[in-house]
């Protein structure tokens, strides 16, 4: 069975991410600058923004990971969270996530012996990250 650790780290991590960069493009930064405040190239910044890095899921619509990318995008911009902090409330987003079972079919496509409904690895492991904000 593929670990939901891949899933995270190759597909939700990244949609996340953008979903940061897209946000503190429309607060008003430009790329030279989010990429300076995240710590991460202009070029992959430029690639968040065209969805060529970071599109293959949408998490917007999950109340949790969108507020935590709010208010995330709010602190980078005014300089009061660094790359660190970037990380660790990027990777509490993803955490949260999973535990509410949003990756779970996507989770499935990848490896075909899993069950979406009768499993409760995501849940079990990442419960303390379902009101994260």
């Amino acid at each position: 069975m593929r670990s939901i650790f891949e899933l995270g780290y190759k597909y939700v991590f990244p949609s996340v991410m953008r979903m940061l960069v897209l946000e503190l493009e429309r607060l008003g930064m430009r790329e030279a600058e989010i990429a300076r405040r995240l710590g991460i190239p202009r070029s992959t910044v430029s690639r968040y923004l065209s969805g060529e890095r970071g599109g293959m899921l949408e998490l917007g619509d999950l109340p949790g990971v969108r507020m935590v990318v709010e208010r995330l995008a709010f602190q980078v911009r005014e300089g009061v969270a660094g790359a660190e902090d970037v990380q660790l409330r990027l990777t509490e987003a993803v955490l949260h996530a999973l535990a509410v079972k949003a990756l779970c079919s996507r989770h499935a496509l990848l490896d075909s012996r899993l069950d979406p409904e009768k499993c409760r690895v995501c849940p079990t492991l990442f419960k303390g990250y379902v009101h994260v904000a």
